[in-house]
């Protein structure tokens, strides 16, 4: 183990991007062993993107799920077979599930690809190659291959504004939200949909943007764009760090974090069987009419269904029950919303900067507030 790791160290730091991995200049503290195990897993998955680019693949080594054979040992066996197969065919425990994203995941991402392909191959202000193949390059770099060109067609078109393709500067707003739906986005919400079908699924975004963050995850990184709400940034609130001191607000955040995936492991939340029947009708009728929720499956909420709320900040967070939701969007002031999708074009609309001030849907947000309220005092 320690030569593969002193080998990864070796090779990672040949890779002219190495400066943004957290500790990658700590090589000798690195090989004492000293260092946190979330960077040694970056550096040895930053070495083989790296020796992937040398052998002429597409810088992707690393970066995806593998399938271990018969030959690993069923007890050392960690993934038999492509999860979309074990969906399809059942193999899978039928568990509640409760999964997130960040509001700007594809900022991670677009860093490594900054990294790996625009400054490795001076590429960054290349007009010709910014128009006419990056955003081809960054759906390889997901694993994507596109050999008709319609996904990147369709892309472009989406996420890119009059002006914007062949500038690195305009183009990142899209790049971060492609990047971040390609690697992240789409797969746990595909995990917490096949889910649904057969338990309680919980999605949430945290889109809370703070005054710390992930991005670089502890070194100082010089990229042409922001971080955003970052890969992993939802952690800082869920979980103690030394180094970071919280502000009132982020602490009241935190709570929230703390308090959804607490209630989530070890309670349910169970309406009293005393609701009446006609305000049980009603409120069917709202949350249909709001967010498509299933008579049958408000029975099985209502009756006997997990739920991760209520919690600080947040009083009610339905299942997914749709093909798009509902999920919960974590700021400020947490909303249920009605359509993930939303989240797929939320740095586009809403660049990468923090708000000036939350803003909501009103009619989602005064809806929820109503039937909080009628459920809570028959509680």
């Amino acid at each position: 183990m320690r030569v593969k790791r002193d080998l990864n160290m070796h090779e990672a730091e040949e890779y002219p991007g190495s400066r943004t991995i957290a500790g990658i200049r700590q090589g000798q503290r690195y090989r004492e062993s000293t260092i946190s195990m979330c960077v040694c897993v970056c550096v040895c998955v930053c070495g083989e993107k790296y020796r992937d680019l040398k052998s002429g693949g597409r810088g992707t080594g690393g970066n995806h799920v593998v399938v271990q054979d018969a030959a690993v040992g069923s007890r050392s066996r960690f993934l038999a077979e492509q999860p979309s197969l074990s969906f399809a065919q059942g193999r899978f425990h039928h568990v509640p599930l409760m999964a997130g994203v960040t509001k700007h995941e594809g900022s991670f991402i677009l860093g490594n690809i900054y990294d790996i392909i625009l400054q490795t191959r001076k590429l960054t202000h290349d007009y010709e190659y910014l128009s006419r193949n990056l955003t081809r390059d960054t759906l390889r770099f997901g694993g994507i291959e596109d050999s008709t060109g319609m996904v990147e067609q369709v892309l472009v078109e989406k996420y890119f504004h009059n002006g914007e393709l062949g500038y690195f500067d305009r183009m990142t707003s899209g790049l971060v939200d492609i990047c971040g739906v390609a690697l992240l986005k789409a797969s746990t919400f595909r995990v917490v949909l096949e889910n649904s079908h057969v338990e309680s699924s919980y999605l949430y975004s945290f889109n809370y943007h703070g005054h710390h963050t992930m991005f670089g995850y502890g070194e100082e990184v010089a990229y042409p764009f922001p971080g955003g709400v970052a890969h992993s940034d939802d952690l800082i609130y869920l979980f103690p760090h030394d180094d970071k001191n919280l502000s009132e607000e982020e602490l009241s955040v935190a709570k929230t974090m703390v308090e959804l995936w607490t209630n989530f492991a070890t309670t349910g939340f169970a309406l009293s069987l005393s609701l009446s029947l006609s305000l049980s009708l009603s409120l069917s009728l709202a949350l249909y009419t709001v967010f498509r929720i299933r008579l049958h499956e408000l029975a099985v909420l209502f009756v006997c269904g997990r739920s991760p709320a209520p919690a600080s900040g947040v009083t009610w967070w339905p299942p997914l029950s749709s093909h798009v939701g509902p999920y919960l969007r974590i700021e400020r002031a947490s909303t249920v919303r009605a359509d993930f999708m939303d989240e797929y074009l939320i740095a586009s609309e809403q660049g990468l900067e923090p708000p000036s001030s939350a803003t909501y849907p009103a009619c989602v947000a005064l809806i929820t507030s109503l039937l909080v309220g009628a459920i809570m005092t028959l509680v």
